[in-house]
């Protein structure tokens, strides 16, 4: 696999998993309004478990592209 085939994926991970960190934060940011309980309770539960998700995700990214040439992409034009 090119390694910016690899990069591509590893970046649509990370926005996957920002996304789903900021959907949890947004949800209970609205429910400080509504202060439904069964919000509260499935806020507390899934927002950990994304946070951890997320950290996992930025642990990789170091390591992602290390040791690896970068490969020359042809310049328009100049096949």
């Amino acid at each position: 696999m090119p390694l910016a085939d690899g990069l591509d994926g590893f970046e649509f991970l990370a926005m996957a998993e920002t996304g789903e960190v900021g959907h949890w934060q947004v949800l209970r940011t609205l429910n400080r309004r509504g202060r439904h309980p069964g919000i509260r309770e499935l806020v507390d539960w899934a927002l950990p478990i994304q946070q951890r998700h997320f950290k996992d995700v930025q642990k990789g990214q170091p390591s992602a592209g290390r040791g690896r040439e970068p490969e020359r992409a042809p310049r328009p034009g100049h096949d």
